[in-house]
């Protein structure tokens, strides 16, 4: 171990195993768990408070029954906390809401994206 250098291992943030953790990008199952929630929350009805061209933000917290003891819901709260994401969403199916964001609270996960034109 004479030839360990820390220093490169702490500017390049891999020491434990949660930095690791950290700089990981969002796995596929979240992802795809995320596409699902925006799908679904978009079946509930389109009405939006917001004028076309706005941004619409709707947030779901870990206490709410519909994701209590979810655990891809815990997964992605965990997996967004550093960086939000682009949603890749089916265009095709959900129409074109632009660039669909989601980004994790401690506890939350908002998701925005802006209301189109009918």
């Amino acid at each position: 171990m004479d030839n360990f250098d820390y220093k490169k291992y702490l500017v390049e943030n891999k020491l434990t195993s949660n930095s690791r953790i950290l700089n990981e990008e969002v796995s596929d199952d979240v992802e795809n768990y995320l596409n699902e929630l925006f799908e679904s929350y978009l079946e509930g009805g389109d009405s939006f408070e917001e004028e076309p061209g706005e941004t619409h933000v709707f947030t779901m917290e870990e206490d709410d029954e519909r994701y209590k003891d979810d655990y891809l819901f815990n997964k992605a709260i965990n997996q967004l906390q550093n960086s939000p994401i682009v949603l890749d969403y089916n265009k095709d199916y959900t129409g074109d809401y632009g660039k669909v964001t989601v980004k994790a609270g401690i506890k939350t996960i908002s998701i925005s994206f802006i209301v189109p034109e009918y």
